[in-house]
């Protein structure tokens, strides 16, 4: 299985949880242990922490889509894989409002016997504006 081709599991499992909007069907792609830095301001910790972080939207959301754009995808080991780059979701709510958003997403999948799960999600809103100075990397 190709690095991207993981990355593109997750996604499509997400999706495929995420319509119709089932926040268990999502945390079960989610390892036991899982950290998750969503879009709320709380740090949840656990796959029973982070339904409840989707029950949120229990009501609100008919389905989201979620589509992982322009990723650097690197193997940290052979059960280990890293994922960054950009998020574009498109979340539909109950009352038919469609809301497009584009997130900094990180993400770190480790496989089990299970297959691959997600043990670190990290989404964060894009700054309107970043710092004029450019920034350089010491070799």
């Amino acid at each position: 299985m190709s690095l991207l081709s993981v990355t593109n599991d997750v996604e499509t499992r997400w999706n495929a949880a995420a319509s119709p909007w089932d926040a268990a069907a999502l945390a079960d792609i989610y390892n036991d242990d899982a950290l998750f830095f969503g879009l709320l301001p709380e740090f949840f910790v656990g796959r029973r922490a982070i339904e409840a972080y989707f029950s949120h939207y229990v009501g609100l959301y008919s389905r989201v889509n979620l589509s992982l754009v322009d990723q650097q995808v690197r193997e940290i080991s052979p059960t280990i894989v890293a994922a960054q780059g950009f998020g574009e979701i498109r979340n539909t709510h109950c009352d038919g409002l469609i809301v497009s958003s584009r997130v900094r997403t990180s993400l770190v999948m480790t496989r089990s016997a299970g297959g691959w799960g997600i043990s670190l999600h990290h989404f964060s809103h894009i700054p309107a504006s970043f710092p004029k100075k450019v920034l350089s990397v010491e070799e």
